[in-house]
């Protein structure tokens, strides 16, 4: 077999790969969000919404870096996502872009990245993007818990664990970011989690609502 044909049979072989059902637009129209799977297209807008100050609180590289690396994140995201390795989502609100979700599972627990625009923040929108995914994670995964991690002087992303009923369990030194010294995990088991009244009270709930808003 040439490379190309190679190449069209692994193709093939991901695209048989069956998406989970929350593999789709998650959307509560009473809060106005919407969670839509990230696309190649969804590049260019994610591209241009990074800045010095989100790349500080994520720790993962300089915001030169991590443009340069969203094309390739974005276009791996299906891949991902059939894979069960990692599920991306675009943030909406009112129909306006206003940041990135992802979980992330493993045996044990998940873990959950996030990210907003700074015109979006504010508005409770990170914690509701959260509660959206955390059915995904205890419900579809199966996961005991999930955790979050933040720069030990993100009071916001801090504010939003907290809010979501989540514990400090503990802060650890980090030295691969010239520009973070410490870190903080916080986790949210399963066992007690309470559902926001005005939100989906589990996944089945979420899905359903999801669907009429196609």
């Amino acid at each position: 077999m040439d490379a190309a044909g190679g190449r069209a049979l692994t193709d093939s072989r991901r695209s048989s790969t069956a998406a989970p059902a929350w593999w789709t637009r998650l959307a509560w129209p009473a809060w106005g969000l919407a969670l839509t799977p990230v696309e190649r297209a969804d590049a260019a807008r994610v591209r241009r919404a990074l800045t010095v100050e989100i790349a500080r609180w994520l720790g993962i590289g300089t915001v030169e870096e991590m443009r340069g690396g969203t094309a390739v994140w974005a276009s791996e995201s299906d891949e991902l996502a059939r894979a069960g390795n990692a599920f991306r989502y675009v943030v909406e609100r009112d129909g306006t872009f206003a940041g990135v979700i992802e979980l992330r599972p493993d045996a044990v627990r998940g873990h959950i990245g996030y990210w907003l625009r700074r015109a979006a923040r504010g508005r409770g929108t990170a914690t509701l993007a959260n509660r959206l995914v955390l059915p995904v994670a205890f419900e579809g995964f199966g996961v005991r818990a999930v955790d979050w991690t933040a720069d030990a002087r993100n009071a916001a992303s801090i504010g939003v664990f907290r809010r979501l009923g989540a514990r400090n369990v503990g802060e650890f030194p980090v030295d691969r970011v010239p520009f973070r010294t410490s870190e903080v995990r916080y986790r949210r088991p399963r066992l007690g989690y309470e559902p926001d009244p005005t939100g989906p009270q589990n996944l089945r709930d979420l899905l359903r609502t999801s669907k009429t808003c196609i």
